[in-house]
């Protein structure tokens, strides 16, 4: 297999790419998981986690085993190029397996997340091998520690960690089935942030986004007459509302919210009930009493195609990516809205984009994505995007 910069098709925007999952050779994943997943980089731009397998080229010497397909979670440091098994059980020091999430659509990752530097990271175990999610926990670099979220109940999503480790956001499911939003301290309980009362498994909201002092939330829920809506929370006073009442009150769609970790703006997905014109991306400044409405001049980004996802947004909110479908690209391609425009992150063509994750400051792209095909035509990678 080739690294990505190596390969002749390529499409996008201007800038440096390069594939950061590879060995000292620069050799990709010879196992090719390194995409399966999704990969999340720190805030500041310093390590990137992904997956990959025990037996491949890229296993850090602490889990490397030539007849070992468990599939671990890694750190690696972007500027040095070393990594280290980031999978550590809860005596913070044995590494282990992690929940094996296989390769998926355009998404947010599901089982991880990271804190502004890096040095904390959220990830799932497995309930048992290749199966569904099981305990998840949050380990500390800087401390040596492992602290468990919740109860170790299944499949609970992961949506945020704050920059001190500490506070985690994620969803679970509740009675019923139902799915809630909820907040754990360190040493404390989950904490439910939403208010959803339905008793439909799919009647309250799945998504959610934390700041990086974890004091607020935002998350979807459903808002007048059950249309989709935008909440947010602050554990600071306990402000807990619709973000937008009048907007979903209209009968408009406010989905996958994305707070910057500054706590500052809002990043969501919408679409207009009355105006086909205003539908796309929208960016809002949280104001003083955080309630305010969405108009058409708040859309950033509108709808190209048939469907467009925020996956990642900057510290100040200033930045996002996004993925975006595409007739001319078959299953879409990922985006950087940089300095008021938006530019294609070079990618392969025909190639199937899974995650997005941006830097703290705008200027580069983590994302993972597979060719189309199969092998040699199989080129996974997490790869390395910089602006000029």
């Amino acid at each position: 297999m080739t690294p990505l910069q190596a390969l002749p098709t390529m499409l996008g925007g201007a800038g440096t790419d390069r594939d950061v999952a590879v060995d000292a050779q620069g050799n990709p994943d010879n196992t090719g998981r390194a995409s399966d997943g999704g990969a999340v980089v720190s805030g500041n731009g310093s390590y990137v986690f992904y997956y990959t397998q025990a037996s491949s080229n890229l296993a850090p010497t602490a889990i490397a085993n030539p007849a070992d397909d468990d599939v671990y979670l890694v750190r690696q440091n972007l500027i040095s190029g070393l990594s280290q098994v980031a999978s550590i059980a809860a005596d913070g020091k044995t590494p282990v397996p992690v929940f094996d999430p296989g390769p998926s659509p355009p998404q947010i990752p599901l089982f991880l997340a990271t804190d502004s530097d890096g040095s904390a990271v959220a990830y799932a175990l497995p309930a048992t091998k290749d199966t569904s999610a099981g305990a998840e926990y949050v380990h500390d670099f800087t401390t040596g520690t492992t602290w468990q979220i919740a109860s170790g109940a299944t499949d609970d999503t992961l949506y945020g960690v704050s920059g001190n480790g500490t506070i985690v956001t994620y969803g679970g499911t509740g009675t019923g089935g139902v799915g809630h939003i909820y907040r754990q301290v360190q040493g404390g309980s989950p904490q439910q942030i939403d208010s959803c009362a339905s008793t439909s498994p799919s009647g309250c909201g799945t998504q959610a986004s934390m700041s990086s002092d974890g004091n607020l939330i935002a998350y979807e829920g459903p808002g007048a007459n059950g249309d989709a809506g935008i909440y947010l929370y602050d554990a600071t006073d306990g402000y807990n509302a619709n973000l937008f009442p009048a907007n979903t009150a209209n009968g408009d769609q406010l989905t996958y919210p994305l707070i910057s970790a500054d706590g500052s703006h809002i990043l969501a997905s919408y679409a207009s009930a009355t105006n086909p014109d205003a539908e796309g991306l929208v960016i809002k400044q949280v104001s003083g009493d955080k309630s305010t409405t969405v108009t058409a001049s708040d859309i950033r980004v509108p709808y190209l195609a048939y469907e467009i996802q925020p996956m990642s947004i900057s510290t100040n909110g200033s930045a996002f990516a996004y993925w975006a479908d595409d007739p001319d690209q078959e299953n879409g391609w990922f985006a950087l809205y940089h300095a008021g425009k938006s530019q294609i992150a070079p990618q392969l063509t025909s190639s199937y984009p899974e995650t997005a994750d941006i830097t703290g400051d705008g200027s580069s792209l983590v994302y993972t994505a597979t060719m189309v095909g199969v092998s040699p035509l199989n080129y996974p990678g997490v790869y390395e995007w910089q602006l000029p």
